[in-house]
């Protein structure tokens, strides 16, 4: 049965962003003009605004959410330099799980993630394969949702606890299809990045039907009823910049199937309320093996990372614009170009960030040497991954070396 509201917003003049008075385009530069690189602002600033009148028709928990979801992103301001070429320097977001804006965003920090750990993991494992792994389940009632995630993230752990497990590390993103063909249906799957040892591809190597039985045991069902995972391994010519292409595809989406323009007559929306209240408190990004060392456990984007963009060395800044988002038109547009002494605030704050970053940045681990008593063979098994890993930390490695030296010394005493 399709929905009875608009997922288009009403927004009386003067409201939201909204004007009363009818402004010439001239007097308003809309973004994607002024830097056509940064046009995506529009497209999920657009499905955003969307999502937020949907869950304004919602609950009370659901309610609130679209309050939040009405001020995220509502002003940017970028650096600009002299040739035009835009840098986000300050945005507000609502860090809502299926805000269309905040998981473009978070997609790209963790782009911009893998790009600063790129060099540690180069040290850890030079010559680690990577590849894309996507793991389905047969299509569910909405209000099954919860349950069904649970059970494929312990089918996930028990795969990923067996000795015959080939990955090195792995990083794995949920991910949820709002089905088209029957209303209340949804397709929950896990969009997975593994990295693997070089041997994999020569010694060990799996078919898709060799992962869907690895999938079904995990989930004590047949693979017959399920469907033959998607596997496509990473160029290794293509070096970070195709590895980190694959992460952000993993990061890419967090629900899909979704109508979000105003010809659609909004038959997904009771769904998709369903859904998220069905995927609150699930577990949404995981990280496991070397990938979780290098990354220190950490599953969380921050705030500032979510303001991710390109590194340009040679980029300086002229002045400072601010946008802000047309809740009537869709799109962002020029409100004003700050004045010298904001600008002189905000390069401060700027300089004072980058101090931040170089006296907390980590140091890299040093390189694994066989004379130490650690392992150089990455082709293990997941004991030997687990006793390796330790070893990664130089403090604990230190620790442990000097508690087997004292047993050693111990034992030769009583001997």
């Amino acid at each position: 049965m399709a929905s009875s509201f608009s997922i288009v917003p009403t927004i009386a003049p003067g409201v939201n962003g909204a004007s009363s008075k009818s402004k010439k385009k001239a007097d308003l530069p809309r973004l994607s003009e002024l830097s056509p690189d940064d046009k995506p602002w529009d497209t999920h600033g657009q499905n955003s605004q969307s999502l937020m009148c949907v869950f304004s028709e919602g609950d009370d928990w659901q309610q609130r959410k679209s309050e939040r979801m009405e001020w995220c992103g509502r002003r940017l301001t970028f650096a600009v330099s002299q040739e035009g070429r835009h840098k986000l320097k300050s945005a507000q977001f609502c860090r809502i799980r299926l805000c269309p804006r905040c998981v473009w965003r978070r997609s790209l920090a963790w782009k911009a993630r893998w790009y600063q750990a790129w060099p540690e993991i180069q040290k850890i494992a030079p010559k680690a394969r990577y590849f894309h792994l996507v793991l389905t389940v047969p299509n569910v009632p909405v209000t099954e949702l919860r349950d069904t995630i649970l059970k494929m993230s312990n089918a996930w752990k028990r795969m990923v606890s067996r000795k015959t497990w080939p990955a090195l590390g792995f990083v794995r993103a949920t991910e949820v299809t709002i089905e088209k063909d029957r209303e209340g249906y949804v397709h929950p799957h896990f969009h997975c990045l593994v990295m693997v040892s070089t041997s994999y591809f020569s010694k060990r190597y799996m078919t898709a039907e060799d992962w869907r039985a690895y999938w079904a045991k995990g989930l004590g069902v047949e693979p017959e009823t399920l469907t033959k995972p998607y596997i496509r391994a990473v160029d290794p010519k293509g070096g970070v910049d195709a590895v980190a292409a694959a992460v952000k595809e993993v990061f890419k989406y967090a629900v899909k199937g979704i109508g979000m323009n105003p010809d659609d007559d909004g038959s997904w929306v009771p769904t998709l309320l369903e859904m998220d209240r069905q995927l609150k408190g699930t577990q949404a990004t995981s990280l496991g093996g070397l990938i979780r060392e290098v990354f220190r456990g950490n599953e969380d984007i921050s705030e500032e990372e979510m303001m991710a963009h390109k590194d340009d060395p040679d980029f300086e800044a002229e002045q400072y614009w601010e946008y802000v988002w047309n809740f009537v038109d869709r799109w962002y547009e020029r409100s004003r170009i700050l004045g010298a002494e904001e600008t002189a605030a905000l390069k401060a704050k700027d300089e004072e960030r980058d101090q931040k970053k170089a006296a907390h940045a980590a140091p890299l681990p040093e390189p694994i040497r066989a004379d130490e008593g650690t392992r150089t063979d990455w082709d293990l098994n997941r004991t030997g991954l687990r006793l390796m890993a330790e070893d990664l930390v130089p403090e604990r490695a230190k620790k442990t070396r000097k508690r087997r030296a004292e047993r050693r010394s111990e034992l030769d005493d009583s001997s």
